[in-house]
């Protein structure tokens, strides 16, 4: 193989690995978004659970200044019949106590079962905590990690990419030109012949271009337009 062949084969592996590096580099990136988004989202169902249990308490708060205002209604009414001075006037305080001994009973069994809910909410909420900081935990080691890893790809990168210059030295302008623009059209430009055949696109090569292909050692697949190169010669 010529030694401008050569040159630019060594080309075309080393851009294969930075393609390679840039789709670590994307994988990565999408891998911690995902990871910040599923956080997100736990953070929020979490935050969910505590809204009901806050709605738990008001429910409980209010329930149990009703029962109190029935309370002091009832002692002030018990106090009233003692002050009473005919029947007529009794009667009517005993239907009033009767309405809210009733309203009593009513909004303490609702202050019962608003408890029991809260109770019941709160050691949900308690299990879930220790799962959710587990969970929280366990996801932001993961997107540290993910995060440092993504910081070396991307320095290894950074690197590979300046040392690209001294892989250029000796190979024709037209065939960086062409490789270039074929470069932002497939990811596989420059592909060896097989069996008298493209590589990429399997068409059968011309035997005149098979000729050609073994003297110059290079040239565009009338198909596909890859660059083609024999790797006998």
């Amino acid at each position: 193989m010529n030694q401008p062949l050569q040159s630019f084969i060594n080309l075309v592996t080393f851009d294969q690995s930075l393609l390679a590096l840039k789709e670590n580099i994307q994988h990565a990136e999408q891998e911690i978004k995902t990871l910040h988004q599923e956080s997100q989202r736990l953070e929020e169902h979490f935050e969910e659970q505590k809204k009901m249990l806050a709605q738990f308490r008001k429910q409980v708060d209010l329930l149990e200044r009703e029962v109190k205002e029935l309370s002091d209604q009832e002692r002030e009414k018990k106090q009233l019949l003692d002050q009473v001075k005919n029947n007529k006037e009794y009667q009517l305080l005993m239907k009033d106590l009767e309405k809210v001994h009733q309203r009593q009973l009513e909004s303490e069994t609702s202050l019962l079962t608003a408890w029991n809910s809260l109770e019941n909410a709160q050691q949900d909420v308690s299990k879930r905590r220790d799962q959710y900081e587990h969970q929280k935990s366990e996801m932001n080691a993961k997107i540290d990690e993910r995060t440092q890893e993504l910081a070396q790809l991307k320095e290894q990168l950074a690197s590979r990419s300046n040392a690209r210059k001294s892989f250029l030295e000796g190979i024709p302008v037209e065939w960086l030109q062409k490789y270039a623009l074929m470069q932002s059209r497939v990811g596989n430009p420059v592909v060896p012949e097989k069996r008298g055949s493209c590589s990429a696109c399997h068409v059968s090569i011309p035997a005149q271009d098979m000729t050609q292909l073994r003297h110059k050692a290079l040239i565009q697949c009338r198909n596909c337009y890859r660059f083609l190169y024999s790797e006998e010669s």
